[in-house]
């Protein structure tokens, strides 16, 4: 009868978090939606370029911008309140240090552009954008606390505040068409998030920040790393260049006009991903919260989540193609309608097929080797990636691009089936 209280709990807990995740989510949507249509419409096609060239090249700098905090995900069940705060304060401690350094690298990345392009808004831009990282970085931490805690509520909450005031300072876009009603946007967007989130802790937690001493600081973030972050991290970087790195390659061969419509394409393509990103997610807050003593439920948790990750993709993926060009119509005009859908009709295929298979992701860095995982799927797919998008810019355009999204996401879903086999047939237990 214990169990099965337990097992009825932690199911509550778990569609509780899924609901407020889906609520949060379908904000962003909605917000998100709005936002990116007045972007299109009233920024000129050039400067949405320069936004998505540099989210590109933000995808390398992630490179140093390691998240041990993801560790809660994995060990936030064996700690008790004493060392989960003590966790907290360092990994808050190492985020400033990280995130200062990302400021420098970023600024010199930023000093490079304004001399190679001649045009300074590149580095305005990216020192807006770091200081927005900066921020991010530290919030992330606290809502990865409050995540596991089972408090997505809260974190919805402060996301719809942040969010409404960010569109509100966006739409003065229609006024005033220029790129630093963005910056600023985006500036109060993670500052409310923060203070909102950090008021909540200290309150409900009664936590405080408080110095950690460096010999047991040190011992935190390396247990922290190499037990799971830095792989998970690397994993991410790696899957974020799938994702996002694109318009860098095209900014080598096309014109920053190009670049944009493809921008474009990839911030609608986003929203198609919120809804697996939830339930990968909550995939993660679920095995966290199971222990190494259950792993057919592991196994029966992860097997739900994908089957309907391929359901809600199939859905999505008809949706687009039978009413995308009706969408698009909010964002763009005349011949851009159709060259944006033909990027979408490649790129979201690709993404149907990996959002299908994300849960399995989760359990292979979870409940097996975070750092197997990175050295069997990501860094072969990360490698593939690059060089097919490369080859199909240099000889078919941003089209060739965009069915290259098809080749690089099935090849990152075959590298995590065959690992997933290997496990199951190798008898590895986690």
């Amino acid at each position: 009868m214990k169990d099965n209280s337990s097992n009825t709990n932690l199911r509550k807990k778990i569609i509780s978090s899924v609901s407020y995740g889906l609520s949060e989510k379908f904000i962003d949507i909605l917000f998100g939606l709005i936002a990116s249509i007045i972007m299109a419409r009233y920024l000129l096609r050039s400067d949405y370029g320069i936004i998505g060239y540099i989210a590109s090249i933000a995808t390398i700098v992630q490179i140093v911008n390691l998240a041990p905090e993801t560790f809660f995900y994995k060990e936030f069940k064996s700690l008790n309140k004493k060392e989960k705060f003590t966790f907290l304060n360092s990994y808050f401690i190492f985020s400033v240090l990280k995130s200062s350094l990302i400021i420098i690298l970023n600024i010199i990345i930023g000093v490079f552009l304004l001399l190679f392009h001649g045009d300074l808004m590149y580095l305005i831009v990216i020192s807006v954008n770091s200081f927005v990282l900066f921020i991010k970085n530290i919030n992330a931490v606290m809502n990865i606390f409050l995540e596991v805690s089972f408090l997505q509520k809260f974190i919805t909450r402060f996301f719809l505040i942040s969010r409404l005031f960010r569109t509100l300072v966006l739409s003065m876009l229609i006024l005033f068409p220029n790129l630093y009603i963005v910056l600023l946007s985006d500036i109060i967007f993670v500052t409310i998030q923060f203070v909102l989130s950090f008021i909540y802790i200290k309150g409900h937690f009664n936590f405080k920040f408080q110095s950690v001493k460096l010999k047991e600081w040190y011992s935190i973030i390396k247990k922290s790393t190499l037990n799971f972050s830095l792989w998970a991290h690397l994993s991410g970087v790696v899957t974020n260049l799938i994702y996002r790195f694109d318009p860098f390659i095209l900014g080598f061969f096309t014109t920053m006009t190009v670049v944009g419509n493809y921008s474009i394409a990839l911030v609608i393509a986003n929203y198609f991903i919120v809804i697996f990103q939830i339930i990968q997610k909550n995939t993660n807050i679920a095995l966290a919260n199971l222990s190494e003593k259950e792993p057919k439920k592991a196994i029966l948790v992860v097997k739900r989540f994908i089957f309907i990750s391929a359901v809600l993709s199939i859905i999505q993926y008809l949706c687009f193609i039978i009413f995308g060009e009706y969408l698009l119509k909010l964002y763009v005009e005349g011949n851009d309608i159709k060259v944006i859908y033909e990027f979408l009709v490649f790129i979201l295929l690709g993404l149907s097929i990996f959002n299908t298979f994300r849960p399995l992701l989760s359990y292979l860095t979870i409940k097996h080797s975070a750092y197997k995982f990175f050295i069997y799927c990501i860094l072969p797919s990360g490698v593939f990636t690059i060089l097919t998008y490369t080859l199909a810019a240099a000889n078919f355009g941003a089209l060739g691009v965009a069915k290259a999204n098809v080749l690089a996401f099935l090849f990152s879903v075959i590298c995590m089936i065959v690992l997933f086999l290997y496990y199951r047939f190798a008898g590895e237990k986690y």
